[in-house]
């Protein structure tokens, strides 16, 4: 998940930054040897976004504690976003230049393990000196098993959830409850939505769209999937498909509930800025949202869940986890191991939890003080709550490829002809369309990719 660029200078991130001005070990920077490094000493690259600064901590705190082994952190300057980072990434790997170590989102780890860059952590993981599985929780590993495979030690998690103007609820006399359905979702968002000073245009509207592939969310609600159990099928053409898509699109088509194009692609930024001048009464999006909301003080704004589908009684979310991945032909296997285990564990842990951008993999700590605080305006407990809705993102190479065709098969649905985007698909349309394209690149896997090598 990316993060709302913005640098917050109270709360968590004044914290951090004064946490991180403390520190001596940040005065020689990240790149500069270990005090005391002798030769022959084993160095490990970091890959890393941007600032490296944000990872001298944990650095600092592995070198003392392995005096044998030195970090090297590669920065990735990644101002075009999280996918130039993940471009420049493989692009060493694939010419043998590593890093050793390097953090992935799990949207990712498929195809990076697919064609061979990542090391199977399983051995590793379960033998001494491993990790203690049961205090991870499940979805995080989930999110990084491939082909039965670990591909990375999940350090960070998002959740879906819906960010609401309890303020507007109350005013317009809607319950903040999020036991509701779909049906209740949709009239709370139409009267939500208004002319707030009768020119004819909306200026206020019910809920905003976050992402591409939260179209999943009423999918697998619904009782629908992605893809079938071999993850060679496409499955987005069923009844249950239909009937998700039917509903979301019909929030944009009847009544305009969602904000419609062009600012329903509108920037995670804009979106913010939109819920927080009150033009907008629900968001989409995840727990790293709210803490940029930490500054809005003239309204109640509450965490709810995603509504259940009446026909399935189901509800879900989207879920996401980070994670420190090891280069497949790194020649340091054990010692690569041995610190990307360091993000996993409780000093690290704890920082995650302070900062508040993101969730901790590990329960001990997202479930104590450090995470569960009581200096935020939020109650972290909600996201937790969500977790047991959460669904992994399905494990295939060709993700990207399905936010593709959800983004431009959907439009093809919800924007409306006039503004000269759409071709006026209906649901059934779409559908039939996404898993063709999906289908389509799915085949094209064996070309594209060859046989997987992440467990030869």
């Amino acid at each position: 998940p990316l993060r709302w660029p913005s640098v917050s200078l109270c709360g968590p991130g004044l914290r951090f930054l004064l946490f991180l001005a403390l520190l001596p070990a940040c005065s020689k920077g990240p790149d500069a040897p270990a005090p005391g490094a002798a030769a022959g000493q084993v160095t490990i690259s970091l890959g890393v976004a941007n600032d490296p600064v944000l990872f001298a901590p944990v650095v600092r705190r592995f070198e003392e504690d392995h005096p044998g082994i030195r970090v090297e952190v590669r920065s990735y300057p990644a101002f075009g976003g999280q996918a130039t980072y993940e471009y420049k990434v493989r692009s060493d790997l694939l010419a043998g230049k590593g890093p050793d170590v390097f953090i992935l989102p799990d949207k990712e780890a498929p195809n990076f393990a697919h064609q061979g860059l990542l090391l199977d952590l399983t051995a590793l993981a379960d033998g001494q000196g491993g990790i203690d599985r049961a205090d991870f929780y499940p979805q995080t590993l989930q999110a990084w098993t491939y082909e039965g495979g670990l591909a990375g030690l999940p350090h960070q998690w998002a959740v879906g959830v819906l960010i609401v103007n309890a303020d507007l609820f109350e005013k317009e006399g809607i319950a903040l409850d999020d036991d509701w359905d779909w049906d209740a979702f949709a009239a709370a968002a139409k009267k939500l939505t208004k002319d707030t000073n009768g020119d004819g245009r909306i200026d206020r509207y019910g809920c905003r769209r976050a992402f591409p592939d939260y179209a999943l969310i009423p999918i697998w609600a619904s009782g629908g999937e992605v893809v079938d159990p071999t993850g060679t099928k496409a499955r987005l053409n069923t009844p249950e498909a239909v009937r998700a898509i039917r509903w979301y699109a019909g929030l944009s088509t009847s009544g305009h509930s969602m904000i419609p194009y062009p600012e329903d692609v509108a920037t995670t930024n804009d979106a913010v800025d939109l819920f927080a001048t009150k033009r907008l009464a629900m968001l989409e999006g995840a727990n790293w949202m709210v803490k940029f909301l930490e500054q809005v003080r003239d309204f109640r704004w509450e965490i709810m869940r995603f509504p259940k589908c009446p026909a399935t009684g189901k509800r879900a979310t989207r879920f996401s986890a980070d994670a420190v991945s090891i280069w497949k032909d790194t020649p340091h296997p054990r010692e690569a191991f041995m610190l990307a285990k360091a993000f996993t564990e409780p000093p690290w842990q704890r920082m995650v939890a302070q900062m508040g951008d993101f969730i901790p993999s590990r329960r001990s700590i997202a479930e104590s003080p450090y995470f569960l605080r009581d200096d935020t305006p939020w109650d972290e407990r909600r996201f937790l709550r969500a977790l047991d809705d959460a669904r992994v993102l399905p494990r295939i190479p060709e993700f990207n490829a399905l936010r593709r065709t959800l983004k431009d098969r959907l439009e093809e649905v919800w924007i409306p002809s006039d503004l000269g985007k759409g071709a006026g698909a209906s649901p059934e349309e779409a559908c039939k369309r996404m898993e063709a394209d999906l289908e389509r690149a799915i085949d094209a896997r064996p070309k594209a990719l060859g046989k997987s090598k992440f467990r030869e």
